[in-house]
């Protein structure tokens, strides 16, 4: 068997296991050094270097692949702003029953800023 070397770091426990479990999905063995240390003491995360995602060098390849294709952005998706705009007449039906049943109902449009801090341009 070869020897480990260093794919990526990462620096949160989640991303850590989601990496790994994507990996291990595709047949791709890896092992997180370092996620004992961040779960227990998850703020020396940064002062221990990160999270090491380690895979056999044989498998490098793959798996570096396989990181891209689940690192390329998707555009298909929408803003809550642009999600509540395509369907007016549905959100507005909603809005009125959370009204009028006294529901708290969260709204995404904003307008502009009203109030300033002064000598910021903010």
């Amino acid at each position: 068997m070869g020897q480990l070397v260093t794919l990526t770091v990462c620096y949160s426990v989640p991303e850590a296991h989601v990496i790994v479990s994507t990996l291990s999905a595709r047949g791709v063995p890896s092992f997180p050094l370092g996620l004992g240390h961040a779960a227990i003491s998850w703020y020396l995360i940064h002062a221990l270097g990160g999270i090491e995602i380690r895979v056999v060098d044989a498998d490098y390849d793959s798996a570096f692949e396989i990181l891209q294709l689940a690192e390329e952005p998707v555009d298909r998706f929408f803003s809550d702003a642009e999600a509540f705009k395509r369907r007016p007449a549905f959100n507005a039906i909603v809005l009125l029953f959370l009204y009028f049943f006294g529901i708290g109902a969260p709204f995404w449009i904003r307008k502009k800023h009203r109030f300033r801090l002064k000598g910021t341009g903010l």
